[in-house]
């Protein structure tokens, strides 16, 4: 069955058009030693998108994986610090930990 899959994916032309071949995906860093709910989160935006412009801010949780997607409005003004800890450029320090 896995052979008829890779055949039909690599002849499949909405699926060639679609993905690049180039494309490798990491694989997701290890778990901190840390491991209380909301120690330690992960930040990112996702930029305006469609006819309305909606964007959004995620928020997950690294020790339970739990997603939180807000939306958000357009804002053009930073205010935050910088993580008190190590972490990949994604990952900051919730408030609450500190």
């Amino acid at each position: 069955m896995e052979a008829d899959v890779h055949k039909l994916v690599d002849n499949c032309i909405v699926c060639l058009k679609a993905k690049h071949p180039t494309t490798r995906f990491g694989k997701l860093p290890p778990k901190s030693v840390e491991v209380r709910p909301w120690f330690e989160i992960a930040v990112d935006s996702i930029d305006p998108y469609g006819k309305k412009r909606v964007s959004a801010l995620t928020i997950i949780d690294i020790a339970t994986r739990l997603i939180e997607i807000l939306p958000t409005l357009y804002c053009n003004e930073y205010g935050g610090g910088v993580p008190d800890g190590p972490g990949s450029a994604r990952t900051a320090r919730s408030a609450s930990a500190r």
